[in-house]
């Protein structure tokens, strides 16, 4: 058995599979090293790993359907919109890697309540001298409370779910919309709609969170006519993929206020070789005042390095040894 890891992987991941797999063969190719070289592998592998920076590279993926051997291919991360069936060899396996659905919930629970106490902005008046927003006087500033208001989550997958569990404590009202309506709807939820159910989910909900995957469908979900049929109170938060909204729409609706907030942390543009620090989108969003920006960093934190790891060389020992992998997915 001959398992190729394509990119930047963990420094560890080959120990770790062969630890699990110890007759089988290990290459590894980076996306400095020789097209031809490159070329062999993929054509010896029966399993291939892509990290990000070689599905970003695409050489290795124009390979992979002609690969003879090729029955699984693993990625060490989560989005798969940029592969289709005609991509890979017949019949040929897939799995994503969902170890980020705690750090992520975390960040968006970060978000929500950064959005409903600001703290922040607290702490920058009373720096500068202002009692303004005390309660000691009985007429300050009042922040927010998250109890009693209602978040929507668009995309009940791993983030959702961990981000409904994170918020039921909160006292709130949790709506979820997927591919399929479920009725009942599981437990934290107050309804779980389909597609048909996205209009309602925007009109009701303080805080959206966006956590599905970018594909057809979503592509552009979020448009001019989504913002209009939110609260003009109402706080974005996107941890899915950036176009899912429309970059303008999502602008103008932040520049003339027709929501109250937004917390992004995935882009239009990202670093490439070239150009390692490139503004994330077309438009100015760092002008913006009630948008807080993140690198696409929200799952980026102490342990995930090896707890992704411990997933990838577990996963493609499952499938070294007949067992049917985790977190397969289905392409389209």
């Amino acid at each position: 058995m001959q398992i190729l890891l394509a990119g930047r992987t963990p420094d560890q991941l080959d120990t770790e599979i062969k630890a699990r797999a110890p007759d089988a063969v290990i290459r590894q190719w980076s996306v400095t090293g020789d097209i031809e070289t490159m070329r062999d592998q993929v054509r010896a592998a029966d399993v291939v790993l892509i990290a990000a920076d070689a599905a970003g590279d695409r050489r290795i993926v124009g390979e992979l359907a002609a690969a003879p051997r090729l029955r699984f291919v693993q990625l060490a991360f989560a989005g798969h919109d940029w592969l289709r069936p005609a991509m890979l060899p017949a019949g040929c396996a897939v799995s994503n890697t969902h170890e980020h659905s705690s750090a992520i919930g975390e960040y968006v629970l970060a978000s929500i309540l950064d959005a409903t106490v600001r703290l922040g902005a607290i702490d920058a008046a009373f720096r500068s001298g202002s009692w303004a927003h005390s309660g000691t006087t009985g007429r300050g500033i009042k922040h927010g409370l998250l109890q009693g208001k209602t978040v929507g989550i668009v995309g009940y997958g791993h983030i959702g779910r961990d981000v409904a569990r994170r918020l039921a404590p909160f006292g709130v009202e949790i709506l979820a919309q997927g591919r399929e309506a479920v009725d009942p709807p599981p437990a934290p939820l107050a309804r779980f709609a389909g597609p048909e159910g996205l209009d309602d989910l925007l009109g009701r909900s303080d805080f959206i969170v966006l956590s599905c995957a970018l594909n057809e469908a979503t592509r552009g979900l979020i448009d001019v006519a989504a913002f209009d049929r939110m609260k003009p109170d109402a706080v974005l938060v996107n941890v899915s993929r950036g176009p899912v909204v429309e970059e303008r729409a999502l602008f103008e609706a932040l520049r003339e206020r027709r929501i109250r907030r937004a917390y992004i942390d995935v882009w239009y543009q990202y670093p490439t070789a070239a150009t390692p620090h490139p503004r994330p989108g077309s438009f100015p969003f760092e002008e913006l005042d009630n948008l807080v920006m993140t690198p696409h960093c929200s799952a980026w934190t102490e342990g995930q390095e090896q707890r992704r790891c411990d997933f990838l060389a577990e996963n493609i020992a499952r499938w070294v040894h007949g067992e049917p992998p985790l977190n397969r997915i289905a392409l389209a």
